[in-house]
């Protein structure tokens, strides 16, 4: 059996539901007491499941919170998600671009310097690479 509670202010109820077949069985009160039951009776299983669905929807609407084992934690609803984005308007990106373009073209990288004359650079100064054959 599916139960949920509410509590707020100077209530504190429970609400519980449970399908057999092509019936629902509802039980609600006051926390702590038996309450009271009622059984209803469908034409089908599929009658009954969207009556349940709907009966859960109703009640998680009205503020309940599912207390069953395993149920999904509730959600709050009440909390929005707010991003914080900073926009660059048009206007100043075009200015930006404007302002490059009329200084002229970038400075040129310095080049990267060559290496000194005394440090020789010939490929058959480095020692040879080990052999391969016979490893595994």
């Amino acid at each position: 059996m599916r139960r949920f509670e509410f509590s707020e202010g100077g209530s504190n109820k429970f609400w519980e539901i449970a399908q057999n077949g092509a019936d629902l069985v509802i039980r609600w009160g006051r926390i702590g007491t038996q309450g009271q039951s009622q059984a209803k009776s469908f034409a089908d299983v599929a009658k009954a499941k969207s009556a349940l669905d709907k009966l859960v929807a109703e009640k998680t609407g009205k503020g309940y919170v599912e207390t069953t084992a395993g149920a999904a934690p509730a959600v709050d609803t009440s909390v929005k998600v707010e991003k914080n984005i900073k926009q660059t308007p048009a206007a100043t990106i075009a200015e930006a671009a404007a302002a490059a373009s009329d200084a002229g073209p970038a400075a040129a990288p310095s080049p990267v310097a060559p290496p000194p004359a005394d440090v020789d650079l010939a490929l058959d100064m480095l020692p040879p690479l080990p052999s391969l054959a016979g490893s595994t």
